[in-house]
Formats: C-alpha cells, structure tokens, sequence
C-alpha cells in the first residue's frame, strides 16, 4: 500500500533538483509514490529527472506544457494513490524522517491534515544558515499537538500558509474538491488551497517539530517580480470566490477571516517583495482596503493591536511604511519622516540592532552613516555603510542621530553631541 504521494512540481531547477530528489526518495518512510511534474522545463531538469526515475522505481514523471504551478501540482494530486499527499517544492529539502513522522501522527490521530514546522536556509560565503520557522507564534503555541480545527479554534487562521511541510489525506481532498488556482505563470497559489484546507478539514493535527527545509536564495523567486506580486492580490479574489461557492449562508463571517489573512499575507508579502516595487504593492494595498471597507468585508475585532495600527496607517499614509512603523508612537514615526538623513551612533550590537529595526521601518535608505567617538580601524564600514568619527561628521541640524549603545553609556553620547551643538538625537529604546 502506498501510503504517502509526494507531488514534486518541476520546473527549470537543475541547480537544486538532485539535492530534493535525494532528500525524497531517501525517506525512512518506504511505502511512498514520487510523482515529478515537469512542468515544460527548458533546463537539464527533465534529463535529472529521467536518471533518477532509472534508479528508483517509485519515481513517476509526467511531462506536460508550461501551464504553471497550480496546475503541475493539481496534476499530481489527480494521479495519486497514496492514502495521504504531501508536497515538495523542487528548490528545497526535506528531513529524512520527515514523511514517516507525519504519517504515523495522522494515522495515530486519525485526522485528515498534519502540519510540522519548517526551516529556511540561505548561502552566505559558501555556508548554509538555517532560521527556524513556527507555524504559530508564541502566543498561540497552545494549538500544537491537539486535534482541532477552525470551527473550535478560529486561531487556526493564525497558522503560517504553506502547503509543505504537511500532508494531507487524498480522499478529503477529493471529497471537498480542494486544488490548487491555476492562472498561468501566477505565485501564492498555496494560499487559497491552504485557505481551502481551513475551511473543510475536520480533523488538523500541528506538530512542534520542523523537517522541511526551505530555499530563500533562489534569485527565480516571486519577490523580485513585479507581475508576481500582485498575483497574490489576484489569489486572495479567487479565494473570496471560493468561500462564496462553499458556504454562501456563512458569507460575512467568513469573508471577514478571508480579509484578516489577506492583510496578514499582504503585511508579509510587504515586507519581503523587492524594494522597487513596495510603494506601488501599498497603493494596492490601499484600493483594496478601502473597496473591503465599503463592502463591509472587514471586522476590526479579529485584529491584533499591530494588525490595526498598519490598517489604520495605510488608509491615512499615502508613502510606503511598513508594519513595524506603524507600531510606533507618533512622535517617534514624525521623527524618522522628517529627518532629511539618519546616523546611528554606536557601531558595535546595539548600532546593528538599530540598523535592522529601521531596515523593518522601510527607512534604512535614510541611513547615512554609522558614528563612533573614536574609530579602531581606518576604513570601516558596517551594512555597507560607512563608519566615521563624530568630530568629522558634517551633521545638519534636519539630520537625526540615533543613540544606539547599552544605557549606561548613553549620557556619554549626549554629552559629545551637546559639545558639538547637536541636539536632535533619540535613544535605541524609542524603536522597541
């Protein structure tokens, strides 16, 4: 018996398919189906695909146009056998136990979806680094390990949208007709089939424990382009369509959850999309929002106090600011607005702490240099950004000087900045 269909959608990632394809078919879980979709690649995918397929019989290869993500991955789930799905997309990697894991927990559980946590990785001078990634944050960790689902606990909409890292059971998706959107060449497409999986399952089981591995170096990626970040405002009406078909007597409840995920997703979505293109994703951030309000599609209850503020600003702020700034006291976001250039005084911890909150802000193009009282070497330079001695630094009275050192030394600071003359300045403590 096949227990598990693994889908891998493929398309032009020889960079990266052995390394997946590895992962996969070395799973303690045995009893397993491989099913590559190769979606018209004009790479040496398919050639990686065929030589694998020699050596593992589990292997299946389904060569089809380039008709995109959603629907190589809707291919696959129409071809499957196995009792449970699970998804790998090809520019990852999995844990070995990750299938045999998940598995035995649904079966054990006896519910339809189990979902774990993952891992993102990135290559920096010839090393991978992983960052670990909860599907919940810490305040509602008390969702893992516990059969639920969102008509006991409506937090699961809280749950961090992917489609990896989890297996699904075949026949519930079948049963409920859940599949991915298939516009062609489109990204996000995982949002409206996990949105689908929230509103139907019965029975969801999160697990404390990451085993996918998931690539954030890929220079293929969605965020660095235009057209494919605003496929995602293009995911979230197809998910609204899709609430509509399913429950139309439950209509305002829950196009109002479709609207608290489609803020969170466009607050992340924000925050990581290619510079370039962040001022006009907020422009459509806000004819959005303000076509949701006049519909009535939006229950400010739901919110989370930081959720409100960056609704609130982007109604009322016209510039790019991102959800961190929203965050902030008024007279600390007037501040950073007005100030013609921003230095961060202190070079050490506190100055790369600071240096990280304004990057969050969407005001670190401000940043014109990191200031010490006395330089330890002559050419130095943190971010990029050039480290220079107080005494020559051409400060203009517009500029505004971040003090961004322990406590303790802070009276210091403000002492050589008033010898100077030097009076707008603000602690590290105002961004927190």
């Amino acid at each position: 018996m096949t227990k598990v269909s693994v889908i891998m959608p493929v398309y032009n990632v020889e960079e990266y398919l052995e390394e997946c394809l590895k992962s996969v078919i070395n799973q303690t879980l045995k009893e397993i189906e491989i099913i590559c979709v190769n979606d018209g690649s004009t790479d040496g995918s398919l050639h990686i695909l065929n030589k694998f397929a020699e050596l593992d019989k589990r292997i299946r290869i389904i060569n089809k146009e380039n008709t995109g993500y959603g629907h190589s991955v809707n291919c696959g789930i129409d071809e499957a056998q196995g009792e449970y799905i699970g998804l790998v997309e090809t520019d990852d990697c999995i844990d070995t136990t990750m299938f045999e894991e998940l598995y035995n927990m649904a079966v054990l559980k006896n519910v339809e979806v189990v979902k774990a946590d993952s891992r993102y990785f990135v290559n920096r001078d010839g090393k991978r680094i992983y960052y670990e990634s909860n599907i919940f944050h810490e305040e509602y960790r008390d969702l893992y390990n516990k059969v639920t689902n969102y008509h006991k606990d409506i937090r699961v909409f809280r749950s961090y949208v992917y489609t990896w890292a989890g297996i699904y059971k075949r026949c519930f998706l079948n049963e409920n007709k859940i599949r991915h959107n298939e516009s062609p060449g489109a990204s996000y497409q995982d949002n409206g089939f996990w949105f689908q999986v929230n509103i139907h399952a019965e029975k969801m089981y999160f697990m404390d424990k990451a085993f996918y591995n998931l690539r954030r170096d890929n220079p293929n990626s969605s965020i660095y382009s235009k057209e494919k970040v605003f496929a995602l405002c293009d995911e979230y009406d197809f998910i609204k369509n899709k609430v509509l078909e399913i429950h139309p007597e439950r209509e305002k409840e829950i196009l109002c959850i479709v609207f608290l995920y489609r803020l969170r997703s466009y607050i992340g979505t924000l925050a990581r999309i290619d510079k370039k293109y962040r001022q006009i994703f907020y422009n459509k951030i806000q004819e959005d929002f303000n076509t949701a309000f006049e519909k009535g599609e939006i229950d400010c209850c739901q919110f989370d106090r930081s959720e409100w503020d960056f609704l609130f600003m982007v109604l009322n702020q016209n510039k790019v600011y991102s959800a961190e700034f929203s965050s902030l006291s008024e007279q600390v976001k007037n501040r950073l607005e007005k100030a013609k250039k921003i230095y961060i005084y202190g070079a050490g911890m506190w100055g790369k702490y600071v240096f990280e909150q304004l990057d969050k802000c969407f005001v670190s193009d401000k940043i014109a240099g990191f200031i010490v009282t006395k330089k330890q070497k002559e050419n130095d330079y943190i971010k990029d950004i050039v480290v220079s001695e107080l005494k020559k630094c051409d400060l203009d009275e517009k500029d505004l000087v971040i003090l961004a050192v322990s406590d303790k030394a802070v009276s210091e600071l403000v002492n050589n900045l008033n010898q100077i003359g030097f009076i707008n300045y603000m602690l590290k403590n105002e961004l927190m």
